[in-house]
């Protein structure tokens, strides 16, 4: 009897130790699970954090490409505008022009014009008294003309002009007056500097485009600039140049 009662004494210890374990495991293993739901709930809070910054910062993108789309269409507005006003400008020097045909004797013009430079050339650049004028000698008076004005500058001044004659054809009597007084008026600027750079061409439109180069970039006064506009020549500061667009002549060439 004595051993049945130790028996059971023993299994009572054994259970009751076996439930304390069991109630400490499932003490440890709340207080794990309370310790994760509190990183589950953190963890969850820095993902819609994220998510809340993505967000924004796809809107800020969205935005960012709305202001791009913006500018882009205001760029491309200018841009018709500004074809728009060139388009303005020729279609003014084109009236400007058809007025100078109906008020001015072109040629008579040009002959006084010539006078001028032969004696500019006799003052100026001739070697000697009896050396004959480029301008007797030549099928392109204007070309002629704007040699004889760069090497009076050369000789006045010191400033040395390379002449870069790229264009074809003879211009008649009102764009050659047109185009030799635009270059007078840019060499009268090349004063200021050592050397300088004329290229004279043209465009697809057919119309004289001098091209002037300086090191440093020189711009004519704005009195000249209107006068050159109101000339009918049409000015435009480049990067690395001043060029002036001579319209295209009405005359035919050669006449």
């Amino acid at each position: 009897m004595i051993a049945v009662v130790i028996v059971l004494a023993v299994i009572v210890l054994v259970l009751g130790a076996w439930l304390y374990g069991t109630r400490s495991a499932l003490r440890d293993a709340r207080a794990r699970g309370d310790e994760l739901d509190g990183r589950l709930e953190e963890t969850t809070h820095e993902v819609e954090r994220a998510m809340g910054k993505v967000a924004e910062a796809e809107s800020r993108v969205e935005s960012e490409a709305k202001r791009a789309d913006a500018a882009d269409e205001a760029a491309t507005a200018s841009a018709r505008e500004a074809e728009k006003a060139e388009a303005v400008a020729r279609a003014a020097s084109e009236r400007a022009l058809a007025l100078e045909r109906a008020t001015v004797d072109a040629p008579a013009l040009w002959a006084l014009e010539a006078i001028r430079f032969d004696r500019m050339w006799r003052d100026h650049a001739a070697v000697g008294p009896n050396a004959p004028s480029p301008l007797a000698e030549t099928d392109d008076p204007a070309r002629a003309a704007v040699e004889i004005l760069a090497e009076a500058l050369r000789e006045d001044s010191g400033t040395a002009i390379e002449l870069r004659w790229k264009a074809g054809g003879v211009l008649g009597p009102a764009p050659a007056a047109r185009l030799v007084r635009a270059c007078e008026e840019l060499f009268a600027v090349a004063r200021r500097v050592d050397s300088g750079v004329v290229e004279v061409d043209t465009d697809d439109a057919g119309a004289f485009v001098v091209r002037f180069r300086t090191d440093p970039l020189l711009e004519p006064p704005d009195h000249v600039v209107a006068a050159l506009e109101a000339a009918g020549c049409q000015p435009h500061v480049q990067a690395d140049r001043l060029e002036v667009r001579i319209a295209p002549p009405s005359e035919s060439i050669g006449a």
